[in-house]
Protein backbone atom coordinates (compact mmCIF):
# COMPACT_ATOMS: atom_id res chain seq x y z
CA UNK A 1 0.00 0.00 0.00
CA UNK A 2 1.37 3.51 -1.36
CA UNK A 3 0.28 7.09 0.17
CA UNK A 4 0.02 9.46 -2.06
CA UNK A 5 -1.91 12.69 -3.41
CA UNK A 6 -3.33 13.78 -6.48
CA UNK A 7 -2.28 17.47 -7.53
CA UNK A 8 -6.05 18.44 -9.10
CA UNK A 9 -7.86 17.09 -5.35
CA UNK A 10 -7.19 18.39 -2.09
CA UNK A 11 -6.47 15.30 0.03
CA UNK A 12 -4.38 12.24 0.01
CA UNK A 13 -4.79 8.27 -1.17
CA UNK A 14 -3.62 5.35 -0.33
CA UNK A 15 -3.13 3.36 -3.25
CA UNK A 16 -2.98 -0.76 -3.06
CA UNK A 17 -1.08 -2.58 -5.62
CA UNK A 18 -1.49 -6.14 -6.28
CA UNK A 19 0.68 -8.03 -8.80
CA UNK A 20 -0.93 -10.15 -11.81
CA UNK A 21 -0.37 -13.26 -11.98
CA UNK A 22 3.39 -14.31 -14.20
CA UNK A 23 3.08 -17.82 -14.56
CA UNK A 24 -0.26 -20.37 -14.38
CA UNK A 25 1.29 -21.06 -11.15
CA UNK A 26 0.66 -18.27 -9.22
CA UNK A 27 -2.57 -17.70 -7.38
CA UNK A 28 -5.48 -15.76 -9.87
CA UNK A 29 -6.84 -12.91 -7.25
CA UNK A 30 -8.92 -11.25 -9.92
CA UNK A 31 -12.07 -12.83 -8.54
CA UNK A 32 -11.36 -11.12 -4.98
CA UNK A 33 -10.21 -7.85 -6.59
CA UNK A 34 -13.63 -7.35 -8.29
CA UNK A 35 -15.55 -8.44 -5.29
CA UNK A 36 -13.26 -6.14 -3.87
CA UNK A 37 -14.13 -3.29 -5.64
CA UNK A 38 -17.64 -4.40 -6.29
CA UNK A 39 -18.40 -3.53 -2.40
CA UNK A 40 -16.29 -0.57 -1.97
CA UNK A 41 -18.24 0.54 -5.14
CA UNK A 42 -21.70 -0.49 -3.69
CA UNK A 43 -20.65 1.03 -0.38
CA UNK A 44 -19.35 4.09 -1.76
CA UNK A 45 -22.15 6.53 0.21
CA UNK A 46 -22.08 4.93 3.38
CA UNK A 47 -19.71 7.46 5.61
CA UNK A 48 -18.52 4.13 8.18
CA UNK A 49 -16.66 2.32 4.96
CA UNK A 50 -13.63 3.30 3.12
CA UNK A 51 -13.93 5.41 0.69
CA UNK A 52 -13.27 4.29 -2.91
CA UNK A 53 -11.65 7.13 -5.36
CA UNK A 54 -10.38 5.25 -8.40
CA UNK A 55 -9.12 1.41 -9.04
CA UNK A 56 -8.08 -0.04 -12.51
CA UNK A 57 -5.23 -1.60 -14.30
CA UNK A 58 -1.50 -0.48 -14.32
CA UNK A 59 1.93 -1.56 -15.79
CA UNK A 60 1.12 -5.45 -14.89
CA UNK A 61 -0.68 -4.89 -11.35
CA UNK A 62 -4.30 -4.01 -10.48
CA UNK A 63 -4.78 -0.76 -8.19
CA UNK A 64 -7.74 0.23 -5.93
CA UNK A 65 -7.39 4.06 -4.63
CA UNK A 66 -9.17 4.92 -1.02
CA UNK A 67 -8.87 7.86 1.38
CA UNK A 68 -5.97 8.02 3.28
CA UNK A 69 -6.91 7.60 6.82
CA UNK A 70 -4.76 8.19 9.53
CA UNK A 71 -4.37 5.66 12.04
CA UNK A 72 -5.96 1.72 12.66
CA UNK A 73 -7.99 1.17 15.68
CA UNK A 74 -5.57 -0.95 16.66
CA UNK A 75 -2.52 1.69 16.04
CA UNK A 76 -5.19 3.66 18.64
CA UNK A 77 -5.94 0.99 20.77
CA UNK A 78 -1.78 0.37 21.22
CA UNK A 79 -1.24 4.04 22.04
CA UNK A 80 -3.79 4.12 25.40
CA UNK A 81 -3.21 2.62 28.57
CA UNK A 82 -3.26 -1.51 28.18
CA UNK A 83 -5.65 -3.24 30.61
CA UNK A 84 -9.14 -1.71 31.11
CA UNK A 85 -8.65 1.63 32.09
CA UNK A 86 -11.93 2.12 34.49
CA UNK A 87 -11.61 5.65 33.14
CA UNK A 88 -11.87 5.21 29.86
CA UNK A 89 -14.47 2.26 29.49
CA UNK A 90 -17.37 4.77 28.38
CA UNK A 91 -15.20 6.05 25.43
CA UNK A 92 -14.56 2.36 24.52
CA UNK A 93 -18.27 1.65 24.62
CA UNK A 94 -18.86 4.72 21.98
CA UNK A 95 -16.44 3.48 20.04
CA UNK A 96 -17.75 0.36 19.85
CA UNK A 97 -21.46 1.95 19.36
CA UNK A 98 -19.82 2.95 16.45
CA UNK A 99 -18.34 -0.49 15.20
CA UNK A 100 -21.75 -2.00 15.60
CA UNK A 101 -23.39 0.35 13.80
CA UNK A 102 -20.97 0.30 10.91
CA UNK A 103 -21.54 -3.92 11.01
CA UNK A 104 -25.59 -3.15 10.74
CA UNK A 105 -24.65 -0.73 7.43
CA UNK A 106 -22.61 -4.07 5.98
CA UNK A 107 -26.45 -6.13 6.44
CA UNK A 108 -28.08 -3.49 4.92
CA UNK A 109 -26.34 -4.14 2.05
CA UNK A 110 -25.80 -7.76 2.15
CA UNK A 111 -22.13 -7.95 2.41
CA UNK A 112 -20.12 -10.19 4.89
CA UNK A 113 -16.52 -8.95 5.85
CA UNK A 114 -15.39 -11.93 7.31
CA UNK A 115 -12.33 -10.18 8.72
CA UNK A 116 -13.70 -7.98 11.31
CA UNK A 117 -10.65 -6.97 13.66
CA UNK A 118 -8.84 -3.64 14.82
CA UNK A 119 -6.40 -3.67 12.19
CA UNK A 120 -9.00 -3.41 9.58
CA UNK A 121 -10.76 -0.58 11.30
CA UNK A 122 -9.08 3.01 10.43
CA UNK A 123 -10.17 6.35 11.96
CA UNK A 124 -11.37 9.48 10.88
CA UNK A 125 -11.54 12.68 12.76
CA UNK A 126 -14.64 14.55 12.68
CA UNK A 127 -12.99 17.82 12.03
CA UNK A 128 -9.88 18.33 9.74
CA UNK A 129 -8.09 20.51 12.38
CA UNK A 130 -7.73 17.64 14.57
CA UNK A 131 -4.52 16.36 15.12
CA UNK A 132 -3.29 12.90 15.42
CA UNK A 133 -1.84 13.26 18.45
CA UNK A 134 -5.26 14.76 19.63
CA UNK A 135 -7.08 11.42 18.52
CA UNK A 136 -4.98 9.60 20.52
CA UNK A 137 -4.95 11.50 23.50
CA UNK A 138 -8.46 12.07 23.89
CA UNK A 139 -9.70 14.71 26.44
CA UNK A 140 -9.91 13.40 29.81
CA UNK A 141 -13.72 11.97 30.82
CA UNK A 142 -14.20 12.30 27.52
CA UNK A 143 -17.48 9.84 26.62
CA UNK A 144 -17.17 9.60 22.94
CA UNK A 145 -14.23 9.82 20.74
CA UNK A 146 -13.10 12.73 18.09
CA UNK A 147 -13.15 10.95 15.24
CA UNK A 148 -15.31 8.26 13.83
CA UNK A 149 -14.48 4.51 12.38
CA UNK A 150 -14.50 3.50 9.02
CA UNK A 151 -14.55 -0.36 7.86
CA UNK A 152 -11.84 -1.34 5.59
CA UNK A 153 -10.19 -4.15 3.83
CA UNK A 154 -12.85 -6.27 1.95
CA UNK A 155 -10.89 -8.45 0.58
CA UNK A 156 -11.90 -11.69 2.19
CA UNK A 157 -15.71 -10.20 1.62
CA UNK A 158 -18.73 -11.56 0.35
CA UNK A 159 -21.95 -9.67 -1.13
CA UNK A 160 -25.01 -11.65 -2.12
CA UNK A 161 -28.46 -11.17 -3.30
CA UNK A 162 -30.33 -13.58 -1.89
CA UNK A 163 -29.88 -14.98 2.20
CA UNK A 164 -29.04 -18.54 0.76
CA UNK A 165 -26.36 -17.27 -1.37
CA UNK A 166 -24.64 -15.46 1.61
CA UNK A 167 -22.61 -18.66 2.39
CA UNK A 168 -18.87 -19.44 2.10
CA UNK A 169 -17.45 -23.04 2.11
CA UNK A 170 -13.96 -21.20 1.69
CA UNK A 171 -11.49 -20.41 4.52
CA UNK A 172 -11.84 -16.59 4.99
CA UNK A 173 -10.28 -14.31 7.79
CA UNK A 174 -8.13 -13.93 10.31
CA UNK A 175 -7.41 -17.37 13.02
CA UNK A 176 -8.63 -16.34 16.23
CA UNK A 177 -11.54 -14.46 15.49
CA UNK A 178 -12.96 -16.98 13.07
CA UNK A 179 -16.58 -18.26 14.24
CA UNK A 180 -16.90 -22.16 14.83
CA UNK A 181 -18.68 -22.64 11.65
CA UNK A 182 -15.81 -20.93 9.79
CA UNK A 183 -13.32 -23.18 11.66
CA UNK A 184 -15.17 -25.95 10.38
CA UNK A 185 -16.10 -25.36 7.05
CA UNK A 186 -13.80 -26.98 5.17
CA UNK A 187 -15.74 -30.07 6.29
CA UNK A 188 -19.02 -28.67 5.64
CA UNK A 189 -19.20 -29.64 2.31
CA UNK A 190 -18.04 -33.04 2.51
CA UNK A 191 -19.93 -35.43 1.09
CA UNK A 192 -18.31 -38.30 3.06
CA UNK A 193 -19.86 -36.85 6.32
CA UNK A 194 -22.97 -39.49 7.29
CA UNK A 195 -25.20 -36.11 8.06
CA UNK A 196 -24.58 -34.89 4.45
CA UNK A 197 -27.50 -33.09 3.24
CA UNK A 198 -27.31 -31.40 -0.37
CA UNK A 199 -31.15 -29.69 0.08
CA UNK A 200 -28.97 -28.28 3.37
CA UNK A 201 -26.85 -24.91 3.21
CA UNK A 202 -24.01 -25.24 4.71
CA UNK A 203 -20.68 -22.75 5.36
CA UNK A 204 -20.09 -19.79 7.22
CA UNK A 205 -22.63 -16.57 6.34
CA UNK A 206 -22.86 -13.27 8.39
CA UNK A 207 -23.77 -15.20 11.54
CA UNK A 208 -19.75 -15.19 11.72
CA UNK A 209 -19.51 -11.51 11.43
CA UNK A 210 -21.86 -11.13 14.43
CA UNK A 211 -19.09 -13.67 16.62
CA UNK A 212 -16.22 -11.32 15.00
CA UNK A 213 -17.91 -8.43 16.45
CA UNK A 214 -17.77 -9.65 19.88
CA UNK A 215 -13.79 -10.48 19.56
CA UNK A 216 -13.80 -6.96 17.79
CA UNK A 217 -14.64 -5.46 20.70
CA UNK A 218 -12.70 -7.10 23.07
CA UNK A 219 -9.48 -6.68 21.20
CA UNK A 220 -11.09 -3.08 21.46
CA UNK A 221 -11.26 -3.19 25.32
CA UNK A 222 -8.01 -5.38 26.15
CA UNK A 223 -5.86 -4.65 23.39
CA UNK A 224 -5.74 -8.59 23.00
CA UNK A 225 -7.89 -11.36 21.15
CA UNK A 226 -9.80 -12.82 23.17
CA UNK A 227 -9.13 -16.52 22.27
CA UNK A 228 -5.54 -16.32 21.31
CA UNK A 229 -3.94 -19.67 22.61
CA UNK A 230 -0.10 -20.61 21.37
CA UNK A 231 -1.84 -24.40 21.52
CA UNK A 232 -4.02 -23.92 18.25
CA UNK A 233 -6.08 -27.80 19.16
CA UNK A 234 -6.61 -25.85 22.21
CA UNK A 235 -8.38 -23.06 20.62
CA UNK A 236 -10.21 -24.83 17.97
CA UNK A 237 -11.93 -27.27 20.66
CA UNK A 238 -12.66 -24.59 22.88
CA UNK A 239 -14.27 -22.33 19.94
CA UNK A 240 -15.89 -25.51 18.05
CA UNK A 241 -16.83 -27.97 20.94
CA UNK A 242 -18.22 -28.12 24.21
CA UNK A 243 -16.33 -30.59 25.92
CA UNK A 244 -14.66 -28.31 28.15
CA UNK A 245 -17.82 -27.39 29.20
CA UNK A 246 -19.77 -24.07 28.92
CA UNK A 247 -16.83 -21.45 29.40
CA UNK A 248 -16.20 -20.56 26.03
CA UNK A 249 -13.97 -18.09 26.99
CA UNK A 250 -11.20 -18.44 29.68
CA UNK A 251 -12.10 -16.60 33.00
CA UNK A 252 -8.75 -15.39 32.78
CA UNK A 253 -9.58 -13.91 29.84
CA UNK A 254 -12.65 -11.83 31.66
CA UNK A 255 -10.92 -11.36 34.54
CA UNK A 256 -9.82 -7.78 33.68
CA UNK A 257 -13.19 -6.68 32.53
CA UNK A 258 -14.87 -7.73 35.54
CA UNK A 259 -12.46 -5.64 37.46
CA UNK A 260 -13.37 -2.34 35.75
CA UNK A 261 -16.63 -0.94 37.27
CA UNK A 262 -19.58 -1.74 35.26
CA UNK A 263 -17.61 -4.25 33.13
CA UNK A 264 -19.97 -7.51 34.38
CA UNK A 265 -22.55 -5.90 32.08
CA UNK A 266 -19.81 -6.30 29.32
CA UNK A 267 -19.14 -9.97 30.18
CA UNK A 268 -22.96 -10.78 30.13
CA UNK A 269 -23.08 -9.06 27.12
CA UNK A 270 -20.46 -11.42 25.48
CA UNK A 271 -21.62 -14.52 26.87
CA UNK A 272 -25.07 -13.75 25.25
CA UNK A 273 -23.46 -13.19 21.81
CA UNK A 274 -20.97 -15.88 21.56
CA UNK A 275 -23.14 -19.24 20.52
CA UNK A 276 -21.36 -21.72 18.86
CA UNK A 277 -24.43 -22.73 17.18
CA UNK A 278 -24.98 -19.96 14.22
CA UNK A 279 -28.59 -20.47 13.90
CA UNK A 280 -28.99 -19.78 17.68
CA UNK A 281 -26.62 -16.50 17.44
CA UNK A 282 -27.92 -12.96 17.88
CA UNK A 283 -28.48 -11.03 14.77
CA UNK A 284 -26.37 -8.26 14.40
CA UNK A 285 -29.56 -5.58 14.95
CA UNK A 286 -29.93 -7.77 18.00
CA UNK A 287 -26.39 -7.23 18.68
CA UNK A 288 -26.73 -3.38 18.80
CA UNK A 289 -29.78 -2.96 21.22
CA UNK A 290 -28.57 -5.21 23.65
CA UNK A 291 -25.16 -3.13 23.63
CA UNK A 292 -27.38 -0.12 23.73
CA UNK A 293 -28.41 -1.29 27.32
CA UNK A 294 -25.15 -2.21 28.21
CA UNK A 295 -24.12 1.43 27.81
CA UNK A 296 -27.14 2.49 30.01
CA UNK A 297 -26.79 -0.16 32.37
CA UNK A 298 -23.40 1.45 33.00
CA UNK A 299 -24.10 4.94 32.87
CA UNK A 300 -27.33 4.27 35.49
CA UNK A 301 -25.70 2.41 37.85
CA UNK A 302 -27.33 0.94 40.99
CA UNK A 303 -30.93 0.32 41.23
CA UNK A 304 -31.59 1.58 37.71
CA UNK A 305 -29.17 -1.03 36.47
CA UNK A 306 -30.30 -3.78 38.05
CA UNK A 307 -33.90 -3.39 37.24
CA UNK A 308 -33.08 -2.65 33.26
CA UNK A 309 -30.74 -6.17 33.25
CA UNK A 310 -33.95 -8.10 34.70
CA UNK A 311 -35.96 -6.86 31.58
CA UNK A 312 -32.81 -7.63 29.53
CA UNK A 313 -33.34 -10.85 30.64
Amino acid sequence: VYKAYLPSEPFEVAVKVIDMPKSIHDPCTLGDIFTEVTIMDELRQEPRVCHLVDYGVSNGSYYIATSWYRMSLKAWRAAQPPGVPGALLPLYLCVAAKLIDAVCRLDEHRVVHYDLKCDNVLLLPLSPETTAEAMLRQPPGAASPNFDVVLADFGESVVYAACDDGYTTRNRGTEYIKSPEMLTVANASSKERTTYDRRKKVGANKATDVWAVGCLIYELLTGEFLFFDDDWIRFFIRVTSDSMGDDIMAPERLAPIRAVEGGEHVVDFLLWLFVRDPLRRPTIQDVAKRWDLVRALIAGGGGEAAEAREDAA
